[in-house]
């Protein structure tokens, strides 16, 4: 079995194997799972998110390179012994290219990693100023022309070129524009046109295009005052190249590309006077879009939220996670869509969740459930059977039960310990063959009239 399908075994597992389920509501189209409760990832501060071209996840944290396969975690982490292990433990970014490489941004350079080989290739960049400064790497995007970006946290904007491993640097001269574009990014994105978006932790957001180098900046100081707040978190672009913006104190805003026109009434009055009465503070950490074009976000204090744009309608976690009590809440880090769907979370100290789309939980039925319309009247299962109508009889110690096909409530039958439940040997749809356990019934076979209550 490869590592694919272990992955896709997996996920299979882990949505389906969730106990002590007594209802699943239509509206509520997601499950969450914690994936790490009782696994060994080397830290439970999860800052990066990605999937191998094989299916895997790998999960960056403060203490290592995290590797998982569906089953079990590996770490990857600095060893002074060997010079092709990863140059620092604090990781901040992760990427990868169209040769399946990935791309790690760290405290201490940039890291490649090859696969294939488990072997890292650090590049660090020869600027002027403090070399840890310089070589400490807080995002990290791949372009479709081979190009690696990656901002580093005091020296500014950098490119590596993949096919002759030259590093560039951007932005570094420009005193016009009375704006420090170097110092404090906080992370970059690239939309459809190839312009990089640079948000800044206190200064805003600003445009840039490396064909042209022209230079657009949003902040309180440049919008007129539209944008009250030069406080960004995180940054989305969807495939129509609109770009959503998390500013604290504001929520969510968005930047219209053909016109670079700003609203600042994203979510809609409605939705936001909902979202604003909840919670006194707007710190949104990550933006996630999905195929669909669905917006995901998340807040400190509410946890997961979701917004359709069709249909102006924002959820929040208990109106379409289904066990949204035992999610990661306000400890959320990152958002990530893998290939199957499935929406991985990152959290400051409670480790990785998986939020999983259109598949029902397993349901639980046994004797101890406490609504009383689906408990079994037993706490031994003997024997199963599910009918052409599509209704389960299930035998056992001192029972004999029905599971409605429709509702999922449970009818007693019988209060006999029941041994065995299948079709009808004359091969009638209205009746059952079932038997007794032998010692106090014979072990006669009896034919039930599915009509008996």
């Amino acid at each position: 079995m490869n590592l694919s399908t272990r992955m896709k075994l997996f996920i299979t597992v882990i949505i389906y194997l969730i106990s002590n389920i007594e209802l699943f509501s239509q509206d509520q189209e997601y499950i969450f799972s914690n994936i790490t409760r009782n696994a060994l990832l080397s830290q439970h501060y999860v800052s990066a998110i990605i999937e191998d071209d094989n299916g895997i996840m790998w999960f960056g944290t403060h203490d290592g390179l995290n590797y998982f396969d569906g089953y079990n975690f590996k770490r990857f982490s600095v060893n002074k012994q060997n010079k092709n292990s990863i140059s620092s433990n604090s990781i901040n970014a992760l990427a990868k290219d169209e040769q399946g490489n990935l791309w790690i941004g760290t405290n201490n350079g940039l890291n490649k990693l090859n696969l294939k080989t488990e072997t890292f290739t650090l590049f660090r960049n020869n600027t002027s100023g403090n070399s840890v400064n310089d070589n400490l790497i807080v995002d990290v995007k791949y372009d479709k022309k081979g190009y690696i970006w990656y901002a580093t946290k005091y020296a500014g904007l950098y490119r590596l070129d993949l096919k002759t491993n030259q590093i560039n640097e951007f932005l570094r001269n420009k005193p016009h524009y009375n704006f420090n574009f170097l110092e404090n990014i906080k992370e970059i994105e690239l939309d459809n046109d190839g312009d990089i978006w640079i948000l800044y932790e206190t200064k805003g957001i600003v445009n840039y295009n490396p064909e042209s180098e022209e230079i657009k900046i949003f902040s309180t100081a440049t919008s007129g005052g539209k944008i009250t707040s030069d406080l960004v978190n995180t940054i989305a672009i969807t495939k129509d190249n609109l770009v959503i913006i998390a500013i604290r104190k504001l929520g969510l805003i968005s930047i219209n590309k053909n016109d670079f026109s700003i609203n600042l009434d994203f979510l809609g009055e409605k939705n936001y006077n909902r979202y604003l009465k909840e919670v006194n503070n707007s710190n949104i950490n990550d933006i996630l879009i999905y195929k669909d074009g669905t917006i995901f976000f998340d807040n400190s204090y509410l946890g997961i939220l979701k917004y359709n744009s069709w249909n102006n309608k924002l959820s929040f976690p208990s109106e379409f996670i289904y066990n949204a009590q035992d999610s990661l809440d306000k400890y959320i880090t990152r958002l990530y869509l893998d290939s199957k769907d499935n929406i991985w979370i990152g959290s400051a100290g409670f480790g990785i969740g998986l939020i999983s789309k259109n598949i029902k939980p397993f349901i639980n039925y046994s004797s101890e459930i406490e609504n009383s319309k689906f408990r079994l009247s037993f706490p031994s299962v003997r024997g199963i059977y599910e009918d052409s109508n599509g209704d389960v009889y299930v035998g056992g110690y001192n029972g004999f039960n029905k599971i409605d096909k429709v509702t999922g409530e449970i009818f007693v039958l019988l209060n006999k310990p029941t041994y065995l439940v299948r079709e009808d040997l004359f091969g009638s749809d209205e009746f059952l063959t079932i038997s007794f356990e032998s010692f106090d019934f014979g072990g006669t076979l009896y034919r039930f009239n599915k009509r008996d209550k």
